[in-house]
């Protein structure tokens, strides 16, 4: 057995040896687990198995594991807390705040659990939750096609965003405003506790644990290995791109977008995108393009603006899913052969050319935005500064206002007519500490003031899916933030897991006690 080297962060060192066996013991499980994978700082391209997609800094664990089953991920949990080292689950690796790593942590990368079991005729899927979404989607469809029917889950728009981190934000997606979020699919799941134990997690079993782990923040509970989710069968799916150029218009095409959208069939989702170039709506539609382009025609007044341009196709359910992940100015197609994706971050790899210092922040809107605070965000984007720059719209609505707020801890609901997503880059693999200071203080500087000129129109309340340092956590979760403080001090009262943005257990007695 040997110690990991010291640089790089502080605290205990872990003492670990590659293959070696650590007894798990308890009511749930007994006998050893070995890692067939470790690595460690000092080893060739650590910083690469170190750090996920989003690296708004590089950190430096003590090690990372790639566990494939339940007892190793026990064994990983344990051991941290034996030698008192931060354990870090890591699933899609996309936080945008880089909290699936740590400096001196115990990374404990899900991304070789990624199986996906699909019952047809019970209409569930059995998912791990280092899955990467993109391949659940095309297990469901596979086995959909199998059976002879049109199979999908609830999810978001890009493959590459892992289950466990998307469930632990919600999960709004591209059937969003017709089924809800992801997290309101599960049925129940199971999760590894701070002490090792193996615990179900369901409306009659812990179900206060049940409630935290959908929507309540990821790295915070414990780690979910597996959940049982729905599966929905949708008829033909129609995916559509209108596209404006330039900016002359876009005060009076977002103004109509906000009025009209959340009102609009919920079998229709949508992504509007603002940038410098200009705007542009993607649409995802339960039914024919022939009724969604009657729709748009005679009710969304979205067609009437100059120079609109309007594409639309029809789709099988997972070439949909390919198209939405690209460009709306990309040739309009469906897209199956881009949604799977390798599920490890490896160097050199296809996932590793999307590495990137990307600084977001959401915005959760009951109002209309006025004139007025759409003619500063169009001033945003024509400052000279050169910054990348985005400004992103979904719609509420539709099965948004008939699920309640306390169904699971994602907050979300009736009243909300929108949710914003806005933000810039420092670039494709580096960090923001990688630019000199005078290129990364114009970023910073730039972004401070989008989020000045968005909280002047918002609730103050936020969406776990674009996660910043500058938010409070309880903005997060609303309502649901004394009962998910709860939910932590009964299953991790010594705050095992934990990050900047995780929930923290509450102080005195609970309900739940």
């Amino acid at each position: 057995m040997r110690p990991l080297p010291a640089e790089g962060y502080t605290g205990t060192a872990l003492h670990w040896e590659e293959g070696q066996e650590v007894a798990v013991s308890d009511k749930a499980s007994s006998g050893t687990a070995s890692f067939p994978e470790v690595r460690l700082p000092g080893t060739p391209s650590y910083r690469d198995y170190a750090n996920g997609l989003r690296i708004i800094r590089w950190h430096s664990p003590a090690a990372v594991v790639y566990p494939k089953s339940v007892r190793q991920v026990q064994a990983a949990v344990l051991c941290a807390v034996k030698f008192k080292v931060q354990p870090i689950p890591r699933c899609g690796g996309n936080s945008f705040e880089s909290l699936s790593s740590g400096d001196g942590a115990l990374v404990i990368d899900l991304s070789e659990m990624a199986a996906v079991a699909v019952d047809v005729p019970a209409m569930t899927a059995t998912v791990q939750f280092g899955a990467r979404m993109g391949n659940v989607y095309s297990a469901i469809y596979k086995a959909g096609v199998a059976a002879g029917k049109n199979l999908t889950s609830l999810g978001g728009v890009w493959p590459q965003v892992g289950m466990g981190g998307l469930t632990a934000a919600g999960g709004y997606g591209s059937l969003s405003r017709k089924y809800g979020v992801l997290a309101d699919h599960i049925l129940s799941a199971r999760v590894v506790d701070a002490k090792g134990r193996v615990l179900l997690a369901s409306p009659q079993s812990n179900p206060d644990l049940f409630f935290a782990i959908r929507g309540g923040g990821g790295g915070t509970y414990g780690i979910v290995v597996e959940a049982v989710m729905k599966v929905i069968e949708v008829p033909v799916v129609t995916v559509a791109h209108i596209g404006y150029r330039g900016l002359d218009h876009a005060v009076e095409l977002m103004d109509r977008f906000q009025r009209w959208a959340p009102t609009a069939p919920a079998e229709l989702t949508f992504t509007y995108n603002l940038v410098r170039a200009g705007s542009d709506i993607k649409l995802y539609y339960l039914g024919r393009a022939t009724a969604l382009q009657q729709l748009m025609q005679q009710h969304s007044g979205l067609l009437a603006f100059p120079g609109a341009v309007y594409r639309a196709v029809e789709c099988d359910v997972l070439g949909s899913r390919g198209w939405l992940a690209g460009s709306g100015w990309a040739p309009l197609a469906c897209r199956s052969d881009n949604v799977e994706v390798p599920q490890r971050v490896t160097p050199g790899g296809v996932l590793m050319k999307d590495r990137e210092a990307s600084k977001y922040r959401s915005a959760i809107f009951i109002k209309p935005i006025p004139r007025e605070g759409l003619q500063e965000i169009i001033g945003l984007l024509r400052s000279s500064e050169k910054v990348w720059k985005l400004f992103q719209w979904k719609a509420y609505g539709g099965a948004f206002d008939s699920i309640p707020s306390n169904f699971n801890a994602f907050p979300h609901r009736k009243g909300v007519i929108m949710h914003s997503e806005f933000g810039t880059s420092f670039g494709y693999q580096r960090a923001a500490s990688d630019l000199p200071a005078s290129q990364a203080n114009v970023v910073w500087d730039y972004f401070a003031r989008a989020a000045a000129v968005m909280d002047k129109y918002a609730t103050g309340a936020r969406y776990n899916g674009y996660v910043c340092l500058c938010d409070d956590v309880a903005q997060y979760f609303g309502p649901n933030y004394a009962r998910l403080r709860a939910a932590k001090k009964k299953y991790d009262p010594s705050n095992v897991f934990r990050n900047a943005l995780s929930v923290a257990p509450a102080t005195g007695d609970t309900n739940l006690e």
